[in-house]
């Protein structure tokens, strides 16, 4: 029986369908039909990733001019780069959280410009550089 053309009672049908097919067993064979006629193709839950519009609004954001993936992306890239940091250019600590500082927060892609602090040598540089006030970004 073909399906109707009419909207609501295509709805009916396909519930009706839909409730045929409840618990019912295929064999390997019609699984592999099924499964044929399905390659290649989007699930409707998923169309909605592959919409023009949001193409288009991913491409414009990856072709900002100075776009780089933000903060923790750059972390991520200077780690990679650097390896992680293991003693503060400033006091020679080499025990407890060593990070990657940046030397004017503007986070661009220059390995010249992340030297490793602890904690404590990083805030007071921070400050001293009037980068943050009180452990607050400016």
């Amino acid at each position: 029986m073909p399906a109707p053309k009419d909207p609501i009672k295509y709805k009916l049908y396909i519930e009706r369908l839909k409730l045929s097919h409840t618990g019912k067993k295929f064999s390997d064979g019609t699984k592999e039909k099924m499964s044929l006629t399905r390659k290649g193709k989007i699930p409707k839950n998923l169309a909605w990733l592959t919409s023009p519009e949001l193409n288009k609004k991913r491409s414009e954001k990856m072709r900002r001019e100075n776009w780089d993936g933000g903060y923790s992306a750059v972390h991520a890239w200077v780690i990679k780069k650097k390896g992680k940091a293991s003693k503060c250019e400033d006091c020679s600590k080499e025990t407890g959280k060593i990070e990657w500082s940046n030397k004017d927060h503007k986070y661009q892609r220059i390995l010249g410009d992340y030297n490793a602090r602890c904690v404590s040598c990083h805030r007071k540089y921070d400050l001293s550089q009037g980068l943050i006030k009180n452990n607050y970004h400016l």
